[in-house]
């Protein structure tokens, strides 16, 4: 079997570390859900996640490289940058999901233009499906529209 190509499992390594952070977080964050529903939702893109990064790490190891050492350098920086965002509320953790999302769709977007054949339709496949955006969007309007001072503290 020919080496796998170091760019592109560089490259899945970052998105399947952040899809398994992603999923600890959103489950944990789906505690904070006012009611079941909205807790529901949020635990689905938390499942969503955590599907994704069992496609990627099942991809890295077909290209004959090993999941955690292909994640292993992201680790640090990514549980910082989760570290330092926790939400305190459910406006806060939907707010993080939403702007977290539009982010990493972004630039994965962006990064899948570099990639060849499987990669790349891989990467384009995790991309957060939009109803998580609208549901987001949706709770976010309503938590101002009930206290308009909430908008303050949800600005980035």
């Amino acid at each position: 079997m020919p080496a796998p190509d170091p760019a592109a499992v560089d490259l899945l390594g970052l998105v399947a570390y952040g899809e398994l952070l992603a999923f600890d977080r959103l489950a944990a964050d789906a505690r904070l859900a006012p009611d079941l529903r909205r807790r529901a939702a949020l635990s689905e893109l938390a499942a969503a996640g955590i599907a994704h990064y069992r496609w990627i790490t099942d991809r890295i190891a077909a290209l004959g490289a090993t999941p955690e050492d292909a994640v292993a350098p992201y680790a640090e920086a990514l549980e910082a940058y989760h570290d330092s965002t926790e939400p305190r509320d459910w406006l806060e953790a939907v707010t993080k999901a939403y702007v977290g999302d539009a982010i990493t769709d972004d630039f994965l977007r962006e990064i899948a233009d570099g990639l060849d054949g499987p990669e790349r339709r891989l990467v384009l496949d995790v991309l957060h499906d939009t109803r998580y955006a609208e549901f987001a969007a949706a709770e976010i309007r309503a938590g101002i529209a009930a206290d308009p001072r909430v908008a303050n503290r949800l600005s980035m």
